[in-house]
C-alpha cells in the first residue's frame, strides 16, 4: 500500500515538471499572451511593497509614541 503512495506522489510531481516546462516554452515564445499576467505581478509586488512600508511606519511611530511616554513618566523631556 505504501508503494503506491509513493508512484502517486512520484507521477503527480513528474506531471507538474512537464506542465510547468510547457508553459515556460510557452511563456517564451509568446510573451504577449501572458503580458496581464507580468502587469497582474507587478501591481501585486508595488502592493505588498506599500503595505511593507506602511507596517514599518506604524511600527516607527508606536516605537516613538512608547519612547515619549516613557520620557514623560520618568520626568524628563522627549526630543
Amino acid at each position: 500500500m505504501f508503494v503506491y503512495i509513493v508512484y502517486g506522489i512520484m507521477i503527480v510531481g513528474a506531471i507538474t515538471l512537464v506542465a510547468l516546462t510547457v508553459l515556460r516554452i510557452d511563456w517564451a515564445k509568446h510573451p504577449e499572451k501572458y503580458a496581464d499576467a507580468v502587469e497582474e505581478q507587478k501591481k501585486d509586488q508595488e502592493k505588498k511593497a506599500a503595505q511593507q512600508r506602511r507596517k514599518e511606519m506604524e511600527q516607527e511611530r508606536q516605537r516613538d509614541w512608547k519612547g515619549a511616554q516613557s520620557a514623560l513618566k520618568k520626568g524628563g523631556k522627549h526630543k
